[in-house]
């Protein structure tokens, strides 16, 4: 207001000197004017920054007020994720030893099973070799039963031949002695007629040469 009063003081003055005058004076109001204005802005941007410093504060005890229990409540969470996480890693824990102790005793129990499935090999394997050693044993003895029984199947065989070839050649010896017994029956018989008839011709010879003689005698005798 007071640079307006100065510029129409200025277009008021009639002279010269007094307009440079003026001019001074309302250079210096100007200048006053801005320094008045620049203290005001000063003042004003001191009154600001105190009252943003003081707003500064209060929004700062604000801020605080409202924040501090989102920090709380940020607080609770972390803590609860915390305590959430410490049970997630016990669990973990937990389930990472239930698995191995679970994988333990699944090895332990594909041990036990490996064992029994070995030993059962071992079981059949004696059983297999003691029944090939009896059934050579078997074998051996049935073959030596067999070659026995051959052998006295062949003995008997070869005595029943032999007794047939006694029989047969006795048989034989007893025709044989009956044909000779008949064969010097007959020769006996043979030669007992022949005696006679010998001893029948001696007699006829006899007869006859007696009676020769008996006649040759009568003829002499005459």
């Amino acid at each position: 207001m007071m640079v307006q009063q100065l510029l129409q003081l200025e277009t008021a003055a009639p002279s010269a000197v007094s307009s440079a005058i003026y001019r001074a004076a309302a250079a210096a109001a100007a200048t006053a004017a801005a320094a008045a204005a620049a203290a005001t802005a000063a003042a004003a941007a001191a009154t600001a920054a105190a009252t943003a410093a003081e707003d500064k504060r209060s929004l700062l005890s604000c801020i605080i007020l409202l924040v501090s229990p989102c920090m709380h409540k940020k607080e609770t969470v972390e803590k609860g994720e915390e305590t959430e996480e410490k049970k997630k890693r016990q669990i973990k824990k937990k389930e990472t030893e239930e698995r191995e102790t679970e994988k333990e005793t699944e090895e332990r129990e594909r041990d036990r099973e490996e064992t029994e499935e070995r030993e059962r090999q071992r079981r059949d394997r004696r059983e297999r070799e003691r029944q090939r050693r009896d059934r050579r044993e078997r074998e051996t003895e049935e073959e030596t039963d067999s070659i026995c029984s051959r052998q006295k199947r062949n003995k008997r065989r070869q005595q029943q031949q032999n007794n047939k070839q006694r029989q047969t050649l006795q048989q034989q010896l007893s025709w044989r002695a009956a044909a000779a017994a008949a064969a010097a029956a007959a020769a006996a018989a043979a030669a007992t007629a022949a005696a006679a008839a010998a001893a029948a011709a001696l007699r006829r010879t006899a007869a006859t040469a007696t009676a020769t003689a008996a006649q040759r005698f009568l003829e002499t005798t005459k």
